[in-house]
């Protein structure tokens, strides 16, 4: 939310997003742009309500996809199991009341930890599914993780669909459904 600069600059950073993309889906028509956070879209709302009102009707047009479970994308090893059901049920609630939105994809895309407890958690808060890409940020001398979509299965046996995209801008298309080498996209059933 606020990494290396002050939460101001966060404000006026959704504002310069949410201008810029607004931009964008007046110029090309195929073009939708996601936004997670429910938090940014309550600054948005606070700091800038004009802005807010014509993102908001961006959201309700199809053209921004206001997706992501979480009120702010927390660290999920650091939180607890408490903290992060609150973190889904306010984020969920603001999806849905102040946007009409039915967030159910808990989406993490830059986070250092996913806890084992999480596919619990998400299918206890109504989600249907978590996506990330951090994962693919693989260090000097280890081993890739072996996928990219599979069930991910917590600790408590709970399942959840999972996908893992390769870089921050990612499609959701087969032929992006590989990482670096020859790895290529694997299913948890094809897995040895």
């Amino acid at each position: 939310m606020a990494w290396l600069w002050p939460l101001a600059e966060t404000e006026r950073k959704m504002a310069r997003t949410a201008s810029n993309q607004l931009a964008l889906i007046d110029e090309y028509p195929e073009y939708v742009y996601q936004q997670s956070q429910a938090h940014l879209f309550y600054m948005l709302k606070n700091r800038y309500p004009q802005l807010y009102e014509r993102f908001k009707r961006a959201v309700q047009a199809g053209r921004v996809a206001a997706d992501g479970a979480m009120w702010i994308e927390a660290d999920t090893n650091i939180s607890g199991g408490e903290s992060l059901i609150r973190q889904i049920i306010w984020g969920r609630t603001f999806f849905r009341d102040e946007l009409g939105v039915d967030s159910r994809v808990l989406w993490l895309p830059d986070v250092f930890g996913y806890s084992g407890a999480l596919p619990q958690i998400l299918r206890g808060c109504g989600c249907v599914g978590f996506a990330t890409q951090k994962i693919t940020w693989v260090r000097p001398n280890s081993d890739p993780f072996p996928y990219n979509t599979f069930l991910w299965e917590g600790i408590d046996g709970t399942t959840i669909p999972a996908h893992i995209f390769t870089d921050y801008n990612s499609h959701t298309r087969p032929a992006t459904c590989s990482t670096v080498g020859t790895r290529g996209c694997k299913s948890a059933a094809s897995a040895p």
